[in-house]
């Protein structure tokens, strides 16, 4: 409860703070709202007024992960240069920063292999000799889809694969639809007996068929593809 009433006090400070500033320096955020799937990247985008003059000795910057009552550093400049040590576990070797941005005025940061954890407010702070600003935006990760594997042993193992006559269906409610079917001539696929809305997502281990298993991948899932498989 301490550190969520601590958090709330910061905030306030940083509006009270941002609105006593001139409006010569302001802080921004390019997107409010960013939606990432699982083990993707992202790039996170703020922008700050600046001047060709100004040295990068007189920036710091604090970017910041605000989840429930945590608070997990980002990014992190002190005069000019990034402070490693302040950033977060969780974010260690996932954050790369471009550093030529800063002093076009921007801060731009990749964030690599995203968890659904990584889901937050983010917060961006910057000082400048110009002034204070901060502005903040939304990441919301998914879960993404896993291919479904289905295993079905054992054929004879003894048998050669143009031996083989294998025919697989899948029942959904009262329809039958032809997944793949794997037929007697050498074991040669018949993909113009697949059924539509499997084409381009099912991919067979044919080396397995040797050895009395099919294998069979399916990827992109549909809730439609619920059903029982024969």
């Amino acid at each position: 409860m301490f550190l969520k009433e601590k958090m709330i006090c910061r905030i306030l400070l940083l509006l009270i703070l941002t609105s006593c500033v001139s409006g010569s320096f302001v802080v921004n955020v390019t997107q409010t709202s960013y939606q990432a799937e699982e083990n993707h990247n992202i790039t996170l985008e703020w922008t700050f007024t600046t001047k060709p003059e100004r040295a990068l000795k007189s920036l710091n910057i604090l970017c910041e992960l605000i989840k429930n009552d945590s608070v997990s550093v980002l990014y992190h400049v002190h005069e000019g240069v990034e402070v490693s040590e302040s950033q977060d576990a969780k974010f260690s070797g996932r954050v790369q920063s471009d550093k030529d941005a800063l002093r076009e005025g921007r801060i731009r940061l990749q964030v690599s292999r995203l968890r659904t954890d990584d889901s937050g407010l983010y917060l961006c702070e910057v000082n400048t000799d110009d002034g204070f600003g901060s502005a903040r935006c939304r990441l919301s990760v998914t879960r993404a889809e896993r291919p479904m594997t289905t295993h079905w042993e054992k054929v004879k193992p003894a048998l050669a694969v143009g031996q083989i006559t294998v025919i697989i269906l899948a029942g959904l409610m009262v329809m039958t639809e032809i997944v793949t079917q794997l037929t007697g001539r050498g074991g040669v696929e018949v993909s113009e007996s697949q059924d539509a809305k499997f084409s381009g997502r099912v991919q067979s281990d044919k080396d397995a068929l040797r050895e009395g298993r099919i294998r069979l991948q399916v990827s992109r899932l549909r809730t439609d593809d619920s059903g029982l498989y024969l």
